[in-house]
């Protein structure tokens, strides 16, 4: 038997007033897949990613993520389901003023018995701190502990993002423009970090990107988001060069002006 994609969109749409934001999306990632979302600013991939995370529900259409209906489950249900799926913000969301390790220590708080786990924010235990470490080991920021966040770096930051997510165990990991703010290189070295983790832990991947080259280097399948509408959903070699500038095309373009 064909095992159950990690999330699906069937025939979604929303609107926020009297904007659409997401028209008739449908879509699968299956469990250990690697999607990345591209499209023009105002396209709709981080609504779609919001929608994803269960945080964001559709105007229309069905929704499953990890094999549950997220707006069918009471309070602590949907809670315990968002404690599954990890998030890398583009702004990071962190918190300056808390060290490192504690930024990290987040990831699990949606997590069931994470009143405890609050309380320790404060006073870790060694057999956490060590796990902690072990985590940041893996993202390349290990001497970082007990740091505080407002004193790092961009991209170290965006690290311990990662790390928090990862600290989470999640089932499915999602990603917003995960390298918009950082250089070439360091964008290299950002999804590679992302696919390798990705990979080691047999988990689904969705990142919304703008970097086109980056993710057909990348990720396995492209999804390209125009106005809210899917505009292809292949396999990177079978994106042809049309349908890259249909993506991005101005509007001027389209109409037909100078």
């Amino acid at each position: 038997m064909k095992p159950s994609p990690a999330c699906s969109l069937d025939q979604v749409s929303l609107s926020l007033g009297d904007r659409t934001v997401l028209q008739s999306i449908s879509l699968e990632v299956g469990r250990g897949e690697q999607v990345a979302i591209l499209g023009p600013s105002g396209a709709g991939k981080t609504t779609l990613l919001r929608i994803l995370s269960a945080g964001l529900p559709p105007s229309q259409g069905g929704v499953r993520v990890l094999d549950q209906n997220p707006w069918e489950l009471k309070r602590n249900g949907l809670r315990s389901l968002r404690s599954r799926i990890g998030f890398v913000h583009q702004d990071h969301a962190l918190v300056p003023n808390l060290r490192v390790w504690q930024n990290v220590a987040v990831g699990r708080l949606g997590r069931p018995g994470s009143l405890g786990h609050m309380r320790r924010m404060t006073l870790a235990s060694r057999s956490e701190l060590r796990d902690l470490h072990d985590i940041l080991e893996q993202v390349g920021i290990a001497d970082l502990l007990f740091q505080r966040t407002a004193d790092l770096s961009g991209g170290e930051q965006q690290r311990v993002a990662i790390a928090r997510s990862l600290y989470q165990e999640p089932a499915l990991l999602l990603a917003d423009e995960p390298v918009a703010s950082v250089d070439p290189a360091r964008a290299q070295q950002v999804m590679d970090l992302l696919v390798g983790l990705a990979n080691s832990r047999e988990i689904p991947l969705v990142i919304s990107l703008h970097d086109l080259e980056l993710a057909r280097r990348n990720m396995s399948r492209l999804i390209g988001l125009r106005e809210g509408r899917v505009l292809f959903d292949s396999a990177p070699k079978e994106v042809s060069e049309g349908k890259i500038k249909e993506l991005y095309a101005l509007p001027s373009q389209e109409n037909g002006a100078p």
